[in-house]
């Protein structure tokens, strides 16, 4: 069993982390959203966006784990520092990219399929033309 302290480079680790899963969520979406506009159908268009980004997601998430790996031990006096978030970058980075490769795509599909039934059940909105003016 790995003991994780909650440090200082553990709570920046997590942080960046987060950060990079978000915005490989964001970029996913973004071009999935983009074909869906452009009329491709809304599973296509997830699949689509998906596979726009498995590469760059995996070739992030492994040189990012590669240099906790690599750069942990020579820490020189404190290398228990790097046996305490090594785990935590490699098991971070291998849960944010299976999330992010098939959880944003199947949640991007069930979100855009519930927001377009409600927007077909919306009545059309018509725009308010003004009224001519009383002495014209």
């Amino acid at each position: 069993m790995v003991q994780i302290e909650n440090d200082v480079y553990s709570q920046i680790g997590l942080v960046m982390l987060i950060g990079l899963a978000a915005k490989n969520a964001i970029l996913i979406v973004e071009f999935a959203k983009d074909k869906y506009e452009h009329g491709t159908r809304l599973v296509d268009a997830a699949l689509e966006g998906a596979r726009l980004r498995l590469r760059p997601i995996l070739m992030s998430r492994s040189h990012s784990s590669w240099v906790a790996c690599r750069c942990g031990p020579r820490l020189g006096p404190a290398r228990w520092r790097a046996r305490s978030w090594a785990p935590l970058v490699i098991g971070g980075m291998l849960a944010a990219s299976v999330l992010g490769i098939f959880f944003v795509p199947a949640c991007f599909y069930l979100v855009e399929k519930i927001a377009g039934a409600s927007r077909e059940k919306l009545p059309a909105v018509v725009p308010h033309s003004p009224e001519p003016a009383q002495g014209d």
